[in-house]
């Protein structure tokens, strides 16, 4: 199986920086160096004075001069200048261009406060109720920031902030975008989780110190705004705040995936590398949705580079789609995706393994072999199997074969692969598939067939010895008719029945071994097919009659020796007369010979009827088939009897009429031989036929 890539060598193979370390904390902030020298303290009372001076007021003499006791000893008792007098005097400072940080220290020495600002009432009520007082906050501290003084801000943050002043200060900060603010406000506690857009406009400044910087908050930022960041980082293209992002715990799978259904939609592989590099895992119904988006993309090479990505991630590989996928790869012969896909578990059976089927008849047998290390039934290897191309190259076609055979591959098909390896001489495949019970026979093109036909001695011995059926052997012998010397002929047939050749195929080789009477007649062949069990009777005994008419004694002795049925050899027995239904020489041994095989009635009619046609001659024969089978007495007398000439009539008639003719038989027979007598005027047979009792009553009858 093609090796399975992990999520982290693709990462790497993609140089995707992941080995980001998450920074610790802004560290707290230290004790400002800044001091307020005597100068600075006495240029913050010169313009607290001057400010009063100019406050309307302290101008009423009149009012000051009419004061009353207690109004002049509480004046007395309080502080030099009040908390407005000092916001607004520190305010004024701040918004000047030039500014000395000692003299805000300065101010903050003479009792300024950065939260809240006391303000006492203009007029006091007459009654015992205690005065009440007004009270606001200050804006100093947001004043600084927007007015990008760092180390003012540093200042007042450190003189005793409140967390909604340093929230102000810090939202007045990230207002002016000033990096040095904000981080000193940080640095004091200021929480960004207050301002939920923030960090989403750093990152699309593009500025990765500033992300760092909100990242490192010691107030830290909640997942969920740091993971809504991402898909502003993907749509700045920025690799590298979307790694940050992630290592300080982004979540991919925030907001249905946004970030990733656009880096995927944009195939920016990179980019989703990023996004899926961190510890948070992809969920399946992330997984799910992003397979959608990647199925969408226009090009397959896309689709698989993404995809593998999913896979990587824990996408399921029975995912819908993908099997469907495998297929259609697999059509287009793209060996690197689809044996991607493989890696990963994604089901071949989709469509009974039509990727397997299409990967053999593209002649890819790198997929075919990938495709048949997944499980594949016997079904889909045999039905691969049939899509070999007949071109494969016999270098190949070896290892293709045994692959699915191994998987359980049958059928047809192993028996054509069979037949072309004995075609091709393609000796190891047929030792191959001779071992996976390939069929030698089972159709008219089979193996064995055309190893007879090419007369190839060597692949037929192979072929044997499988011990095909007597029946299957047998059908190659039609084979031998033609194109075949008799050296040839004789050696295959005898092969043949050495391993069992039975059938109506072997019995006919024999028919057509006697009925060859050219020069290159082989006696050899016939005795090698009676020897071996050729059945004599075939045709109803053809290969008797075939011995009989060419009046070879030798060889009707030759075939006896199968000890032909009754019926077989009484068919024979009437070719025992020459053409013209005379006896020759070695016709009274033939019959003798066939007669030792019993007598089938109907056939032995005929024989009988030449025998008496032919006249006293044959009387030896007439009485030996009479005596095989008494039955034939009657018939005989008949013919007998209608024979013409009175001299070959009689001496037959004499013969027939000793063996014991039935009274019925001799009635009959006189009454047909008184009608011959008056137009013969020859009396002799009927004379024999009263003297052996024949009655005239009965054949009167008949007249």
């Amino acid at each position: 199986m093609e090796h399975k890539v992990s999520l982290e060598e693709l990462i790497r193979k993609a140089g995707v920086t992941r080995d980001i370390i998450r920074q610790p904390c802004l560290p707290a902030p230290t004790e400002s160096a800044v001091t307020a020298s005597e100068d600075d303290l006495a240029e913050a009372r010169t313009l607290l004075l001057n400010r009063r001076a100019k406050n309307p007021e302290h101008k009423d003499v009149l009012k000051r001069i009419f004061r009353s006791s207690k109004d002049k000893k509480e004046s007395q008792d309080a502080p030099q200048f009040t908390q407005e007098e000092l916001d607004q005097a520190l305010s004024a400072v701040l918004r000047e261009p030039t500014m000395n940080p000692g003299l805000t220290q300065a101010f903050l020495s003479l009792g300024a406060n950065v939260n809240f600002i006391e303000t006492p009432e203009k007029k006091r009520r007459q009654s015992n109720q205690a005065n009440s007082s007004l009270r606001r906050r200050s804006t100093v501290l947001q004043q600084a920031a927007s007015l990008r003084r760092p180390t003012c801000v540093s200042l007042l943050a450190g003189s005793g902030a409140d967390q909604t002043t340093l929230d102000e200060g810090l939202k007045a900060a990230l207002a002016s975008n000033d990096q040095e603010c904000i981080q000193e406000l940080l640095r004091h506690g200021g929480d960004l989780n207050k301002f939920p857009t923030a960090l989403a406009n750093a990152v699309r400044t593009n500025d990765q110190n500033y992300v760092r910087t909100l990242l490192r908050a010691p107030k830290a930022l909640q997942s969920k705004i740091i993971s809504s960041c991402l898909p502003a980082a993907v749509q700045q293209n920025s690799e590298p705040i979307v790694s940050l992002l992630i290592a300080y715990g982004a979540d991919p799978n925030f907001d249905s995936c946004s970030a990733l259904n656009m880096a995927i939609g944009k195939q920016d592989y990179r980019l989703t590398l990023a996004l899926v590099s961190g510890s948070i895992p992809l969920t399946q119904s992330t997984l799910q949705r992003l397979l959608d988006t990647t199925m969408r993309l226009p090009t397959c090479e896309a689709q698989l580079q993404f995809l593998q990505v999913l896979l990587c991630c824990g996408l399921h590989p029975n995912s819908i789609g993908l099997a469907d996928l495998l297929v259609c790869r697999t059509r287009k012969n793209d060996t690197d995706g689809v044996l991607m896909m493989l890696s990963y578990g994604v089901p071949t059976a989709a469509k009974d393994a039509e990727c397997l089927r299409l990967a053999v008849s593209n002649s890819n047998w790198t997929l075919m072999d990938a495709i048949l290390k997944t499980p594949i039934s016997p079904q889909q290897a045999s039905a691969a199997l049939a899509e070999l191309s007949t071109n494969t190259l016999a270098s190949e076609r070896l290892h293709v074969i045994r692959s699915l055979i191994h998987k359980g591959a049958t059928g047809p098909s192993l028996e054509y692969w069979l037949t072309r390896a004995v075609e091709d001489g393609d000796t190891p495949l047929m030792e191959f598939l001779l071992s996976a019970g390939a069929p030698v026979a089972a159709s008219d093109r089979s193996p064995l067939l055309t190893a007879v036909a090419r007369k190839d001695k060597k692949s037929l011995q192979m072929l044997l010895n499988t011990r095909p059926s007597p029946e299957i052997l047998s059908k190659a012998f039609t084979l031998l008719r033609t194109g075949h010397t008799a050296t040839e002929r004789f050696a295959t047939s005898r092969l043949l029945l050495e391993h069992g050749a039975r059938g109506p195929e072997v019995d006919q080789a024999l028919v057509d071994a006697v009925a060859d009477t050219s020069p290159t007649r082989d006696p050899a062949l016939i005795t090698e097919l009676v020897r071996r069990g050729a059945d004599v009777n075939h045709d109803n005994g053809k290969v008797l009659q075939l011995a009989v008419l060419q009046v070879d004694l030798s060889l009707l002795r030759l075939l006896c020796n199968s000890k032909p049925t009754s019926t077989s050899a009484s068919a024979a027995l009437a070719l025992a007369f020459d053409s013209n239904g005379n006896r020759h020489g070695r016709t009274a041994d033939i019959i003798d010979l066939l007669l030792a095989y019993g007598i089938d009635e109907k056939s032995a009619l005929q024989a009988l009827h030449i025998a008496i046609s032919g006249g006293p001659e044959n009387i030896d024969i007439i009485k030996q088939l009479i005596t095989a089978n008494i039955r034939l007495l009657s018939s005989a007398f008949e013919y007998t009897i209608a024979l013409e000439d009175p001299a070959r009539k009689t001496p037959i008639l004499d013969v027939l009429l000793k063996m014991g003719v039935g009274q019925e038989t001799l009635d009959e027979a006189l009454a047909a031989e008184s009608r011959h007598a008056v137009v013969n005027q020859n009396t002799t047979s009927t004379k024999m036929l009263v003297e052996k009792g024949a009655s005239w009553e009965a054949s009167a009858v008949s007249i």
